[in-house]
């Protein structure tokens, strides 16, 4: 079965901790890069963190399962743990 490769863009405010967690937290591997945005290799999509430093940004929510989560987002679902439990990342 084939599937689609994706891309996303999404906005950080900090490229350092960006990195690190998608390359130690994640495993992904980094592509292209500037100094104010990097590529990540997201299990086969391209995924684009891009710096915005503006102190006036705003963040849309919306209340899941009693947590208030960004309405821009994104994930893999993937095994964890002991590789019989699901878990959105």
């Amino acid at each position: 079965m084939a599937t689609s490769v994706f891309h996303l863009a999404f906005p950080v405010h900090d490229i350092e901790a960006a990195r690190k967690f998608y390359v130690n937290v994640l495993g992904c591997t980094i592509g292209r890069e500037a100094k104010r945005w990097v590529d990540f290799n997201f299990h086969g999509h391209q995924i684009s963190a891009h710096l915005y430093d503006h102190e006036d940004m705003f963040i849309p929510i919306n209340p899941v399962e009693e947590q208030e989560i960004p309405i821009r987002h994104f994930g893999i679902v993937m095994k964890w743990g002991n590789g019989n439990t699901w878990r959105n990342v």
